[in-house]
């Protein structure tokens, strides 16, 4: 893999990087849009505030990388490893993500506005405070993810699966809950709230509790009838 340094670095807007490693480089506010970069190491590297615009990243590495307010609208990530990432602030619509680890990467204050995140391992992720109503996933992993005072949960399924399975404790009756969430994929918010009527006390009270620590959410809006969406 060749390694440049800033002092050497090419014109790489608009170009295909395949096999450079450019870990620890500091190209923050760079305009590397329209940019392939395959097999490339971008470990530490820091990209504050880059605009990054329909950029492609296959097979790379960019581990501990920081990305904090970039603008990565129509972004493409396949196959990378992008752990212990920051990606606060960042402008991230149209990002498509697939067979990627972003473990332990955090999205603090990200817009994700129609991004697709498709076999992802994104545990211990942070999207506090993210913008995910119409962020689509599939197949990712999202244990122990965060999504303190993230908005447009209620849209989200496998968001609300998770916050619900990381609040389950011992008590089957909840614990079948919550998986039902993620099986029955046909279910909206309307045969949700004629379920949730069918429940006991305890069990209303416990997915009541679990929904007002999320505010901006829309959960508890949407439980009661106030918000809604053709699927969750």
């Amino acid at each position: 893999m060749q390694k440049f340094t800033k002092k050497d670095l090419p014109d790489i807007a608009g170009g295909l990087m395949d096999g450079i490693d450019l870990s620890g480089m500091d190209l923050s506010e760079m305009d590397i849009s329209n940019t392939i970069f395959r097999h490339c190491a971008l470990n530490n590297a820091v990209l504050k505030n880059a605009v990054l615009r329909n950029t492609r990243f296959e097979y790379c590495t960019m581990n501990m990388a920081d990305l904090s307010g970039a603008d990565m609208r129509g972004v493409r990530f396949r196959y990378c490893e992008i752990r212990e990432a920051i990606f606060d602030n960042a402008v991230m619509d149209n990002v498509e993500m697939e067979f990627t680890s972003i473990e332990s990467t955090t999205f603090i204050d990200a817009c994700l506005k129609d991004s697709h995140i498709y076999n992802v391992d994104a545990v211990l992720a942070a999207f506090d405070r993210a913008d995910i109503y119409s962020l689509h996933w599939s197949h990712v992993n999202l244990d122990g993810a965060k999504f303190i005072g993230a908005k447009g949960i209620f849209a989200n399924r496998e968001a609300v699966y998770e916050l619900l399975r990381q609040a389950v404790s011992k008590d089957p009756e909840f614990a079948k809950l919550t998986g039902a969430v993620r099986v029955i994929k046909q279910w909206c918010w309307p045969q949700w709230r004629q379920e949730f009527q069918k429940m006991d006390t305890k069990a209303q009270k416990w997915v009541r509790d679990v929904f007002f620590q999320y505010t901006e959410s829309g959960l508890i809006d949407a439980l009661e009838g106030r918000r809604d969406i053709e699927n969750v």
